[in-house]
């Protein structure tokens, strides 16, 4: 899938147009394996906004049988805690953390999983999380909002 025709489907879910989005990136399959990685990440995401929740998942496992990338890493951890998997959402979401090169995407999937360790009731380990998240991105909203929330 060629960056112009990524950007159109991204594009389309971003104002609001799921089923023209996902049919973009249903249509667009490419032989580049990274290219490929990211059309299946993109399909996963328009899949998890539409609540397509088994789809999505199984988007994303494709995506990283290709690239393991820490966002989609992330994605498919938050996908699993929608669909009532929390123990796999957690360590799925540790694992995207530990990966991200990004201080942003680690923040992030730090966040969400400080939300999943709420949900486990182990809310220390959700504390650590959200101050993680926040040592790696001060001012995170999410993770300062969630921390706040604990006390």
């Amino acid at each position: 899938m060629t960056d112009a025709k990524h950007n159109l489907a991204a594009a389309l879910a971003e104002a609001g147009d799921l089923e023209a989005a996902a049919a973009r990136f249903e249509a667009n399959v490419g032989d580049d394996i990274v290219e490929e990685a990211r059309r299946l990440s993109g399909l996963g995401v328009v899949y998890k906004r539409q609540t397509r929740l088994e789809d999505a998942a199984a988007a994303f496992d494709a995506s990283l049988q290709l690239v393991e990338a820490s966002r989609t890493m992330a994605y498919r951890g938050n996908c699993a805690a929608l669909l009532g998997d929390l123990p796999d959402a957690e360590w799925r979401l540790a694992a995207a953390a530990a990966a991200a090169l990004k201080p942003r995407d680690r923040a992030d999937a730090l966040n969400s999983r400080g939300v999943v360790l709420e949900a486990l009731d182990r809310p220390g380990d959700a504390a650590d999380c959200y101050d993680r998240a926040l040592a790696a991105v001060p001012g995170h909203a999410k993770a300062q909002a969630n921390r706040d929330a604990l006390l």
